[in-house]
């Protein structure tokens, strides 16, 4: 069932009962699995894919390239690779950036404590 106003751009799959809210937006290569159900007002990106059974709540937005494994709460942002609130994924792209630098800085500490490295 697609709700009314609801825009569906092209190369999306929307699963066996799928269930999509009023004025939703979908954006091209989303898969939507089976028996999801979109809120009203949802916004999906590009590259989305969403898990079958999951619901996502009214007025949320799922960012480009993310992977829904679970329910998203309304009114919420998420993305990421699995999907997560917005700001977590954010810190923790920043700390994924970072691991590479702290890395290095614990292998000087160990050295300077004299503990067996691998």
């Amino acid at each position: 069932v697609i709700g009314a106003g609801t825009k569906i751009d092209n190369q999306v799959q929307i699963g066996h009962n799928v269930l999509i809210g009023k004025n939703c937006l979908i954006v091209a290569q989303v898969g939507i699995a089976g028996s999801t159900i979109l809120g009203d007002n949802v916004k999906v990106a590009g590259k989305v894919g969403v898990i079958d059974h999951v619901k996502i709540g009214n007025n949320a937005i799922l960012g480009a390239g993310s992977i829904v494994t679970t329910d998203v709460p309304k009114g919420s942002f998420y993305l990421g690779n699995p999907a997560q609130e917005r700001r977590a994924e954010l810190k923790d792209r920043v700390l994924k950036r970072k691991l590479k630098e702290y890395r290095k800085r614990i292998r000087e500490i160990e050295k300077k404590l004299k503990v067996d490295q691998d």
